[in-house]
């Protein structure tokens, strides 16, 4: 469990290195086109926690960005494949979906 929050510990560190400038709902739209997208890719053996790390990311994620003001259909989540995308839960969605 200790390396599960420590991976979410580091996704979260790295998502705060967003200007929260760009975050809002009312910033212009130049300045949100700016704001690189952060994509992350989790590798692992069956069973090493990966789905796991990747919901408590998001719940941490979407607690933080409400509390900013930031909509929750800020963050879009993906998976390669749709039964993947099912467990992740949070609206996700196949990668080929997506883009």
């Amino acid at each position: 469990m200790d390396i599960v929050l420590r991976h979410a510990t580091a996704l979260i560190d790295a998502v705060g290195s967003v200007p929260l400038s760009a975050l809002q709902a009312n910033a212009p739209a130049a300045l949100a086109k700016r704001v690189k997208p952060l994509r992350l890719l989790l590798l692992g053996t069956a069973g090493t926690g990966k789905t796991y790390t990747v919901q408590t990311t998001l719940q941490e994620l979407r607690r933080l960005l409400a509390a900013r003001g930031v909509a929750a259909s800020f963050v879009k989540v993906a998976a390669p494949t749709g039964p993947a995308a099912f467990n992740l839960r949070f609206n996700a969605t196949t990668i080929h979906r997506l883009i």
